[in-house]
């Protein structure tokens, strides 16, 4: 703490209504103030819940967080134009702002009052239909010198029981740069496949499908060459949206190499997407699991769980590797197949289907695989999931969907040698794929397959 700075304290409010829980820092000096408990008129578009208020002792220094219903149509910076609005607020320009790890709509104001004018800073978001507003309130004349104390409380801030969003937070094409992305309830089940088929490829050894889905920051590695040996299984919790994050929890069942007894250990996997694909970010992961600095936590972590877990990230995976299938390495080509054929695509071909608004017809030339099991494993995380991304993203708008639906009548993914032979063309209503699923590309090769915003974009130029 610098000389001068005031304490913090982090305080948990737990309304009525629990959805609205919530954390954050608060100053020493600085107390919480009853709230009004009659109804808020939400015919009023400036109307909101007060959730918490929290006051500094020596003046007109606020923190407020609210709620309401949605606005109904557009986007939340839409809602927060309005809102502003209807309040007198008079705001500068908005754009991307963090409420801790929530990605928000944001913008600086100001208010008149019977003290003067009043300098606001307000962010918003949006979860489960309700619209979110944090606000800082301050006379205009000293907002400068409280401005980093409002920077700490809003850094600090996170929901306690946080849920994706419904609603995106800018209009179709008006994203600001830089901005991030919520994680919305479809992004759900999708960041849970992904944890999923990351944990199969690491019980399978398969290096290019896990490296395809995982995300490592400089200093980081994962050994999938000791992704062998003596294991049980994992099973995966539901998940959960964080911001733009999606965290599943997993508990791995792994016996460590040299010793005999099976050990558990649960590893919150955090999600991100990248390219509009989600992936297993392992050291957000482990700080996550860890609440603590990673390097000072190994040793302790290695009394407790064993060898596996003895060294950082690269023993992680260890402990990952352990989670052997219980084929013990014997499954066939067809096994590998049929997974695909019987599971993955007809679950992928209802879920595009079922978004397009039409019947589309997907299938897989299974005869140019060349009966490669990794292919066939590949098949689903590396082309048939990014697909369904890539239809989803280009039907989000009634229009776009409409025009979609008029161009394509088919897909066909068929596999070819080497990844400077894949291709992706929509012609005549057939979506055609080639791709090359068998090698695993060095840093200067080509990837075999598509990214969701490659498809995407052949999708869109067929449209327009």
């Amino acid at each position: 703490m610098k000389p001068g700075t005031p304490d913090y304290t982090l305080v948990t409010v737990t309304p009525p209504e629990d959805r609205f829980a919530f954390r954050v820092e608060i100053p020493a000096n600085w107390g919480q103030l009853a709230v009004p408990q009659e109804a808020a008129d939400f015919s009023n578009v400036g109307a909101f819940k007060p959730i918490a208020v929290f006051a500094a002792k020596y003046g007109a220094v606020l923190l407020t967080f609210s709620a309401r219903p949605g606005l109904g149509e557009g986007a939340v910076a839409d809602w927060f134009r309005r809102v502003c609005e209807a309040d007198k607020i008079e705001i500068g320009q908005i754009g991307p702002a963090q409420a801790g790890s929530i990605p928000t709509v944001g913008a600086l104001g100001t208010q008149q009052s019977e003290a003067g004018p009043m300098a606001l800073r307000i962010m918003m978001f949006e979860q489960e239909g309700w619209l979110h507003a944090l606000m800082a309130m301050a006379p205009a004349a000293i907002w400068d010198s409280v401005a980093p104390t409002f920077d700490r409380m809003f850094a600090s801030f996170t929901m306690t029981h946080p849920t994706a969003a419904t609603v995106p937070l800018w209009p179709p094409g008006s994203e600001p740069k830089g901005a991030v992305v919520p994680a919305r309830s479809e992004d759900l089940s999708r960041a849970r496949e992904a944890a999923d088929r990351f944990l199969q490829a690491g019980q399978r050894g398969d290096e290019a499908t896990a490296k395809a889905l995982l995300i490592t920051h400089e200093g980081e590695s994962l050994d999938f060459k000791s992704m062998h040996g003596a294991a049980l299984g994992y099973e995966l919790g539901q998940a959960q949206a964080d911001g733009e994050l999606v965290v599943v929890e997993a508990k791995l069942r792994a016996t460590p190499p040299g010793e005999s007894q099976a050990q558990e250990q649960s590893l919150p996997l955090v999600l991100r997407q990248v390219d509009g694909t989600w992936k297993v970010d392992m050291g957000a992961s482990i700080n996550r699991m860890l609440g603590v600095n990673v390097e000072e936590a190994m040793t302790q972590m290695a009394e407790g769980l064993g060898k596996a877990m003895a060294k950082g990230v690269e023993a992680i995976a260890e402990g990952l590797a352990a989670l052997s299938s219980p084929g013990g390495g014997t499954e066939s080509f067809e096994d590998a197949a049929d997974h695909v054929r019987q599971t993955v695509l007809p679950q992928e071909t209802a879920n595009m289907s079922q978004t397009l608004g039409k019947q589309l017809d997907v299938s897989v030339e299974w005869c140019s695989l060349g009966e490669s099991i990794d292919a066939a494993h590949r098949m689903g995380p590396l082309v048939l999931e990014p697909l369904g991304e890539a239809v989803r993203k280009m039907t989000e708008y009634v229009e776009e969907r409409e025009k979609l639906q008029r161009v394509l009548e088919r897909v066909l993914i068929r596999h070819v040698g080497r990844p400077e032979e894949r291709m992706c063309r929509l012609d005549g209503g057939l979506l055609e794929l080639a791709v090359c699923l068998v090698d695993s590309p060095g840093p200067e090769e080509p990837a075999g397959f598509f990214t969701v915003y490659e498809i995407s974009e052949v999708l869109r130029q067929a449209v327009q």
